[in-house]
């Protein structure tokens, strides 16, 4: 068996230690640990000192995994089976990350000083003044505005002339038969996991599997 615990400094210890505890009762082998998570500021007193504590204890640690914040943020795919929604428009375009939310309820001057490069856009399906405040905004700035989608709820759609301005924009555009709340309700229970076509994603933890894991030390073991 591999153990994996999450990052820190003492309780991986303890947990590690008791974990393998149980598995001795059962005549289980631990082949060794690795260490998931571990954040950056911290990665080097945590390697070290689990380390020595693990090797104190007979236990063979065969990885430390920085923490990588880039593989939480959920894909606009994810956002939209976590809320059963349905593309209207941008479908090729749902594999944009997003890194910031906005419930756009308030006044578009409001809305616009809390914009963010890849945010996803919460807003009523007929507060076409959001809208419109956000397609334009992305027009004018380019990357430095860059959406990663927009949900518009209640089932409401805009005007037509908005919706051909919609079709136009380079970001999926949802449409959730949800009420505003229940919809970013949803979106903050998403879990995001890393999947088979999420490329980005892979290559990522593909890189960190072969820079941060003694691969070789675990396949010697198996």
């Amino acid at each position: 068996v591999l153990l994996i615990s999450t990052g820190g400094i003492g309780r991986p210890i303890d947990e590690i230690v008791m974990n393998k505890a149980l598995f001795d009762q059962e005549g289980v082998e631990i082949i060794g640990v690795i260490i998931n998570k571990v954040v950056s500021k911290k990665y080097d007193k945590i390697k070290e000192i689990t380390g020595l504590g693990l090797k104190h204890k007979g236990i063979r640690l065969l990885g430390v995994i920085p923490f990588e914040e880039c593989l939480t943020y959920p894909t606009m795919e994810q956002i939209m089976e976590a809320t059963e929604a349905s593309v209207l428009y941008g479908e090729e375009f749902l594999q944009k990350r997003v890194l910031n939310i906005i419930v756009g309820a308030m006044e578009p001057y409001h809305a616009l000083s809390h914009f963010a490069p890849h945010s996803l856009i919460i807003v009523p399906g007929d507060r076409e003044d959001i809208i419109l405040a956000a397609i334009a905004g992305e027009r004018v700035m380019g990357e430095d505005y860059e959406i990663a989608g927009m949900i518009l709820t209640g089932g409401l759609i805009p005007h037509q002339g908005v919706l051909k301005l919609m079709k136009e924009s380079r970001f999926p555009i949802l449409l959730s038969e949800d009420d505003t709340y229940t919809t970013a309700k949803k979106v903050h229970e998403c879990r995001v996991k890393i999947r088979s076509k999420d490329e980005d994603k892979v290559k990522e933890a593909a890189h960190l599997v072969s820079t941060y894991l003694d691969v070789e030390g675990i396949v010697e073991q198996i």
